[in-house]
This record gives structure tokens, C-alpha cells and sequence, in this order.
């Protein structure tokens, strides 16, 4: 008799933060979710993909989270899937996550998932327990990442210029009473400005935080 699946997917065009305590709960919800159909065992695996274009597959979460995740080795894209085996049923969770801003690929979206299983029930609920999931890491972007054309090409040109101003302007607020204070200043903002540019940080938020907290330091 001919085996009849159902499948559920659904694409997200928000920006996330993907931190070790909610990766681990959307493990943790795909195990319960499976053992909701049988004791089995699962297949998971997890597929890195790095910004040097490397990728890298394994079987351990825990091997996931010792990734240093920076410079040329910023993972680009993390996909999960687990898969349950019994006989000839079998059921699929699998969540993909990007990061648009490093990758070449204009087309592709932060956040997908794809839920395929023989009991209908069982697939939506479990695409509805991931959908609320993904809503609690997400997050507004100033890159409009999920766009394409002219409103991505002017982030991308403009984000330089705002990082620049942003340190102008609030290390100008710093009395500069010493020569060792302004190399100091000066060092600050080589550091950012390099990690700036080999995208270690991407994010003109973080910029803002780490001037913040220099400034504050020199108060």
C-alpha cells in the first residue's frame, strides 16, 4: 500500500539571534515532538556551513556549540534535521538558519522549516510549536536582509559611513587630556573598525554597545 505523507513548510524573512539555551530547546522540542510517534531512536544531524565556504556535518549538538563562530570561520548558515525511521514510516523535522548578510545568495531567507510525517495532526501541531519558537529569538534588523535591490544596496553602502560617524561622535564627547588617552581612543576604534570589516561584527548595533561601554569605561 502506498505510503501517504503530509508536509508543512514555512519561510521567515526576520532577523534572529540563535543563542546555545535556544538551540537547545528547539532540539529539545523536536525530542518530544518524535517521542509523540515512537520510542525509536532519532537520526539528527547538524550541517555548518562557514563563511570561507567550508561546511561541516555532525551528529552532536555539543560539537555545534564549540564553533568560534568568527572571522573567515562565522558560521553563514546552521540546518538541523531529525529524522525518525520505523519500518517503512518515516517523519522529518528539519530548520534551517542563515545569515543573508554573508552569504552571496540574495534570494535565500533567515529561517525555514519543513515538517513531513504520515499523521496530519502530528505535522501541524509540530509546525505550529516550531512557528512559536522562532518568534521568541526574533528580532527587528537594521539590514534589510530579506529584501532585495536598491533598499539592500544602500544599507550596504551607508552602514560604513553611519559606524564612522557614530565613533566621530561619541569619542568626541571624551575629554582628551593626555596623548595617551587619544591612542587609546584611536586604538578603540582601529580594533572596531577592523573587526568591522573582516564581519566579525556585521551589526551597527554592536558598534554603538561596544563604543558605549568603552566610553563609559574612560568616565
Amino acid at each position: 500500500m502506498e505510503q501517504i505523507f503530509v508536509e508543512s513548510s514555512k519561510s521567515y524573512r526576520h532577523g534572529f539571534i540563535l543563542k546555545e539555551q535556544e538551540l537547545r530547546r528547539f532540539v529539545d522540542l523536536m525530542n518530544e515532538q518524535f517521542k509523540k510517534l515512537s520510542s525509536t531512536s532519532v537520526e539528527y544531524n547538524f550541517q555548518i556551513k562557514y563563511q570561507n565556504g567550508a561546511v561541516a556535518n555532525t551528529k552532536d549538538i555539543e560539537s555545534v556549540l564549540k564553533q568560534e563562530n568568527e572571522g573567515s570561520s562565522s558560521i553563514v548558515r546552521l540546518a538541523i534535521g531529525g529524522r525518525l525511521r520505523e519500518g517503512e514510516k518515516e517523519s522529518l523535522i528539519k530548520i534551517d538558519f542563515r545569515n543573508p548578510d554573508l552569504t552571496e545568495d540574495e534570494i535565500e531567507v533567515p529561517i525555514k522549516h519543513l515538517i513531513k510525517g504520515q499523521s496530519r495532526d502530528w505535522v501541524f501541531v509540530t509546525s505550529s510549536l516550531i512557528e512559536e519558537r522562532i518568534v521568541k529569538i526574533k528580532r527587528s534588523q537594521l539590514d534589510p536582509s530579506a529584501s532585495n535591490g536598491p533598499t539592500k544596496f544602500l544599507y550596504k553602502m551607508s552602514a560604513p559611513i553611519v559606524m564612522l560617524i557614530l565613533m566621530i561622535a561619541m569619542f568626541s564627547s571624551i575629554p582628551e587630556s593626555s596623548d595617551k588617552l587619544a591612542s587609546a581612543k584611536n586604538k578603540v576604534i582601529e580594533d572596531i573598525e577592523s573587526k568591522w570589516k573582516s564581519k566579525s561584527i556585521t551589526d551597527p548595533i554592536d558598534v554603538i554597545i561596544r563604543l558605549e561601554k568603552e566610553k563609559k569605561s574612560r568616565e
